[in-house]
């Protein structure tokens, strides 16, 4: 239970705030307020791969991220937008990958 409220009421706080746009807001004001810049054009990369992952990592996960391009280690490497990883069962460490190869 977090601030009050189970589990099942958390969801569809999450829910509700997805829909109506308002996590979408909240998002872009922090895209801004790091001074990128924002597009309505998010696209997922064509080749999508289901894997089991050996944990979920968030340091491990993120390196392969930027291993398939989705992020940098210096200021001047380019990141592919289109590159990402969606959880789809934490039990099972089960984890889709967006990218372009």
């Amino acid at each position: 239970m977090v601030l009050g409220i189970n589990d099942t009421e958390a969801h569809k706080k999450i829910e509700e705030v997805i829909k109506n746009g308002k996590a979408l807001g909240k998002f872009r004001e922090m895209v801004e307020a790091q001074g990128g810049e924002w597009t309505e054009d998010f696209q997922k990369a064509p080749i999508k791969e289901v894997k089991i992952l050996d944990s979920l990592d968030a340091y491990k996960i993120g390196d392969m991220v930027r291993k398939l391009g989705g992020g940098r280690l210096t200021k001047n490497d380019k990141i592919d937008l289109t590159v990402g990883v969606r959880i789809l069962d934490r039990e099972k460490r089960e984890v889709e990958i967006y990218s372009r190869g």
